[in-house]
């Protein structure tokens, strides 16, 4: 915990996550208000066969080492007086996790945590509830990461429902999808598992009658600017609380679902790195948000990373109360 702020200081996260690893460094006030000064990821894809296999390889600990050693180095350059580290899905179910997150301690002195699903989903309530995503009813947040997605319901004073289910982007291509264009029974199978994994959920959702959801994650947002890039709007200066329709995310869905590599590329504004993600992301949003019966997302452009600067800084007296995770 950061107990004084005489000075303006500087506090670094680093977010070791299934897809990318995120590095962002914040300015805190003495009123321990903050502003970003550093923000730098690399798209390492630590979960890609780890999440299947169990195990990272040699390879993802290579690259990933060199990734942290790089980003350890931008924080120190920034001045940055305390890093805090976390590392989520991809390490967390690897059996040599641990041993990654040892020789990461030995080789930069950085300390990494492994936090569970609950505490991912804590923490990107937190991202966005401070960024004003939240209102006085319950509002739905889905965070799609590259292991798994986070749910929570929540409001603008309390976290009310929160769950991590092992469905995230880039583990539901590594376990179905054989080929591109994504054949036809990976689809169903996509959807199928997805029904399977999240039916005891949703069940419990239901009960909290939110009609109104924020969609958190790179591959979301990305979504969210290819849409508004369709809608014939002024293109996005940022895609924060910008919403968009379910009917154009079906449209877009079934788009993708029969694209090959070339008709991918020409989706303007889909990221190169996102082709393969975008249609798993999809299909989870879809599955989640359809049997609630809501027509709309916003986009949160923060996460996990803005959730730790915001746990770090919140006095013990404020902290808010969690009902249930």
């Amino acid at each position: 915990m950061l107990a004084r702020f005489n000075d303006a200081m500087r506090l670094a996260v680093l977010d070791v996550g299934t897809t990318s690893i995120h590095l962002l460094v914040v300015e805190v006030a003495p009123d321990r208000s903050f502003r970003t000064v550093e923000s730098v990821k690399d798209m390492t894809r630590l979960g890609q066969g780890t999440l299947k296999a169990g195990w990272l390889s040699n390879e993802r600990i290579e690259h990933a080492t060199g990734v942290i050693r790089q980003f350890e180095r931008v924080a120190r350059r920034s001045r940055a007086t305390r890093v805090i580290a976390v590392a989520t899905a991809a390490v967390r179910e690897a059996a040599n996790g641990r041993e990654f997150v040892a020789r990461i301690r030995r080789e930069t002195g950085l300390r990494i945590r492994i936090i569970d699903g609950g505490e991912e989903s804590r923490l990107a309530y937190l991202a966005a509830r401070h960024y004003g995503s939240f209102g006085r009813h319950p509002a739905l947040l889905v965070d799609i990461g590259g292991g798994s997605t986070d749910v929570v319901v929540g409001t603008e004073r309390d976290m009310l429902f929160a769950r991590s289910v092992p469905v995230g982007a880039l583990r539901l291509h590594d376990f179905f999808v054989s080929g591109v264009p994504v054949p036809k029974r990976d689809h169903r199978r996509i959807h199928l598992h997805l029904r399977a994994a999240l039916a005891s959920t949703l069940e419990e959702l239901h009960r909290y009658a939110a009609r109104r959801a924020i969609g958190m994650s790179a591959t979301l947002v990305n979504i969210a600017t290819v849409l508004a890039e369709r809608s014939g709007r002024p293109p996005l200066a940022s895609p924060h609380g910008r919403a968009f329709d379910l009917r154009d995310l079906m449209r877009l869905h079934d788009e993708m679902a029969g694209a090959n590599r070339s008709d991918l590329a020409a989706i303007d504004g889909l990221d190169p790195q996102r082709h393969d993600l975008a249609l798993p992301a999809a299909c989870a949003a879809l599955e989640i948000l359809e049997p609630l019966g809501i027509d709309t997302l916003t986009v949160c452009d923060r996460g996990v990373r803005e959730g730790l600067v915001i746990d770090a800084l919140a006095r013990p007296a404020r902290r808010r109360r969690i009902i249930e995770v």
